[in-house]
């Protein structure tokens, strides 16, 4: 069957300056895209088959790659439960296909419905005691999801109060819903600005035999699904991309028409927690794996608010987002959301920045008669043009330096050859305009320089070009 995966390139580590954002690739580790359905039900509680069949329908006619059998708590017996856990076994091939057990806890007269992933114990607590619940996800290193998170549902998940103790309790929350109108955006970023860390769901809820393609009839029969970056088709692979939050909510309409996404900063994907320098690039890309509905906007959120759009149609969109209005000690979240002409939507997981102080653009070197020192360019991040500073060593001889400065990309290629000069010893300033060989200005980004000639040691910075347009 078909996995619609596909691998991302590997990556640098967590902690990052703006010296380094361009450098990393797209994403961190090595990752294949695998689509599942992480909300539905069998007969073992209020859905319409077997077990059996429900694996059976999402993996050989919806033709995904995941299905989480989530029946009700309280509606499933002990043996029951036992019965799901051994069909889950059953109907997982690694590689092929993998069949979740997992649990709906609750009642929408109390606090609400929330699953339980990863968990081989019911959970035995009281439908009204919200904490007991976060207490035994946790103890039993479980992965916890809201389901539906309307307001109306009893006391909403006591309003998504939030509790630094429960943090390692919740991991996401539907965004869209199999039976809901519309989405629930406004209450995720509710959650996210409240405290919580959850990556963005979008699931079926099938009571209906027809988990993994069911069309949502109140939504312009949009289907659901949530795209996981994972290692590998395994259990094991599934639940540590749901524990690093490496998801994404997506429609589809028609079948087939999936919208994927990417985002991350210096390689850290989608649901990571990392440290930044006050200046901060964002990789993004959204593409209809289809190749025929035309995508038409990225949008990043900053804190729950519209931050920056990047519109533009085609099957595939790349851009790069810059937040350079930070300070040391703030922390933020960030997320995006594609859209495609038809209205479709795909919301990705945040990622969690804290700004720190980062090193200078520069490297420092011990002086010598064949050093160069750099300086850092000024402005710096800056647009459109920066001088480059550097110092050349005073020569025994007295000679001046033939020296030539190039601009590169974060590949190496380069950019922009700004000529060769004959300087003096001392300190030299060399302005670059933020734009290509052929006069175009160039992306926004972080770019290197080098600075090279006879008698000195190629020298090697870095500066940020912010919006060039």
């Amino acid at each position: 069957m078909p996995t619609h995966s596909r691998p991302v390139l590997a990556a640098l580590g967590v902690v990052c300056s703006a010296a380094c954002l361009l450098a990393a690739p797209s994403f961190a580790g090595d990752y294949n895209l695998y689509w599942g359905n992480f909300h539905s039900h069998s007969s073992l509680s209020d859905g319409a088959g077997p077990p059996a069949d429900a694996y059976t329908y999402a993996r050989d006619v919806a033709g995904i790659d995941i299905l989480a059998l989530s029946d009700h708590t309280h509606m499933t017996s002990a043996s029951e439960w036992s019965y799901l856990g051994t069909q889950a076994d059953t109907y997982t091939e690694d590689g092929v296909f993998v069949a979740l057990r997992s649990q709906e806890f609750g009642i929408l007269n109390d606090f609400g419905h929330l699953n339980i992933h990863d968990c081989d114990v019911k959970n035995p607590n009281a439908t009204t005691n919200l904490p007991a619940t976060y207490n035994f996800i946790i103890q039993n290193n479980g992965i916890g999801a809201f389901n539906h998170p309307n307001p109306s549902y009893g006391t909403w998940f006591d309003n998504l109060a939030f509790d630094p103790a429960y943090v390692d309790a919740m991991y996401g929350m539907e965004i869209i819903n199999g039976f809901y109108s519309g989405d629930y955006t406004d209450t995720w970023i509710m959650a996210l600005n409240n405290g919580w860390k959850l990556g963005a769901f979008g699931n079926q809820d099938n009571h209906e035999a027809n988990w993994g393609n069911q069309q949502n009839t109140n939504d312009g029969n949009r289907i659901y699904l949530t795209g996981v970056y994972a290692t590998e088709l395994t259990k094991a692979g599934v639940h540590e991309a749901l524990r690093a939050r490496r998801f994404f909510a997506t429609e589809q309409r028609p079948e087939g028409d999936l919208l994927t996404l990417e985002f991350s900063v210096a390689g850290n994907p989608m649901g990571s927690t990392i440290t930044t320098g006050p200046v901060v690039i964002f990789q993004t890309k959204t593409e209809s794996l289809n190749q025929t509905t035309l995508c038409n906007r990225i949008e990043l959120w900053k804190d729950g608010v519209l931050f920056d759009t990047y519109v533009a149609v085609g099957t595939s969109l790349t851009h790069q987002f810059v937040d350079s209005d930070l300070q040391v000690g703030e922390s933020h979240y960030y997320f995006i959301r594609g859209r495609q002409t038809d209205g479709d939507l795909a919301w990705s997981s945040p990622i969690w920045i804290t700004v720190e102080e980062e090193p200078a653009g520069i490297d420092p070197v011990e002086p010598s008669e064949t050093r160069v020192q750099l300086l850092q360019n000024k402005p710096n991040p800056f647009s459109p043009q920066t001088d480059i500073r550097f110092v050349l060593p005073a020569r025994s001889s007295g000679e001046s330096y033939r020296v030539q400065l190039v601009v590169l990309d974060s590949a190496g290629r380069r950019v922009r050859d700004l000529g060769t000069r004959t300087l003096n010893a001392g300190e030299q300033a060399w302005t670059w305009d933020g734009r290509t060989d052929d006069g175009t200005p160039a992306a926004s980004g972080v770019y290197h320089y080098r600075v090279s000639g006879s008698g000195i040691e190629d020298a090697n910075g870095r500066m940020v070009l912010l919006s060039n347009r």
